[in-house]
């Protein structure tokens, strides 16, 4: 299962851990850079496939982070959101998620 994660870059492994679903052979990470190093640290150790996507400011302007975000939760199977105040874009997430009926666990609720 490809597994979208969203979260701070407060996110440690332990979080991780906790939350991905059973199943979960690939990991998307859509966050902040705290978010990218955790899930880095995480696959390496875990022997999980990582699948990437890459801002693109040139192409996106100033929508590139909300877009590089969208990609993640379209090409994901399920998607796991850490919320956080640094992250306002929250409500848009889980929107598109529903949209698009995507199993969404939501840290913490």
């Amino acid at each position: 299962m490809k597994v979208a994660l969203i979260g701070p870059s407060t996110l440690t492994d332990a979080d991780i851990t906790a939350h991905l679903p059973a199943g979960t052979d690939e990991i998307i990470p859509a966050g902040t850079w705290g978010t990218h190093d955790c899930i880095l640290r995480y696959v390496n150790t875990h022997g999980i496939k990582l699948t990437e996507f890459y801002i693109e400011f040139e192409f996106f302007g100033p929508l590139a982070i909300m877009e590089h975000f969208m990609r993640a939760i379209d090409y994901a199977d399920s998607v796991v959101l850490f919320p956080d105040s640094s992250i306002p874009e929250t409500d848009d997430f889980i929107a598109q998620c529903e949209k698009q009926h995507k199993p969404l666990k939501i840290a913490g609720r």
